[in-house]
């Protein structure tokens, strides 16, 4: 319900603190709230990120609205988790997941370099040097 009365807006005091982290886009500063002269600090840079401060719009001259490049990303951000799905969905349907040609972890040795000779426990046979004679 909007209000007939003129309400006299009056400017307050400038922060000078950091624009805070936000997820939600009407959580987030807009460009024009923030003094060029702060972001260009060296101090102040790191704070110049999209989760901090979302462009103006098209009303002070981007080429589009936050609302719109958000909405747009959530669309994209959901076709590839539908592309995903379909692809495990597929995998499933198809017998189990698929290997790639020689994937996991590369051999360092030929397969049967270290290959030692099965040793039956029913035949011992002993190398001729332990074979004790009656004579030694």
């Amino acid at each position: 319900m909007l209000s007939r009365k003129y309400v006299k807006r009056v400017v307050g005091e400038p922060k000078d603190l950091p624009p805070p982290i936000a997820k939600k886009l009407e959580n987030r500063a807009r460009r024009w709230m923030v003094a060029i002269e702060w972001l260009n600090k060296p101090e102040n840079k790191d704070y110049d990120t999209p989760s901090r401060i979302a462009a103006s719009g098209v009303a002070w001259g981007d080429e589009k609205d936050p609302e719109e490049i958000e909405a747009i990303q959530k669309r994209v951000k959901e076709e590839k988790e539908d592309i995903k799905r379909k692809k495990v969905k597929e995998e499933v349907e198809g017998g189990g997941k698929r290997q790639k040609a020689n994937k996991g972890k590369r051999k360092r040795y030929p397969s049967n370099q270290y290959h030692l000779p099965q040793v039956s426990t029913n035949s011992m046979t002993w190398p001729t040097y332990m074979i004790r004679t009656e004579g030694s």
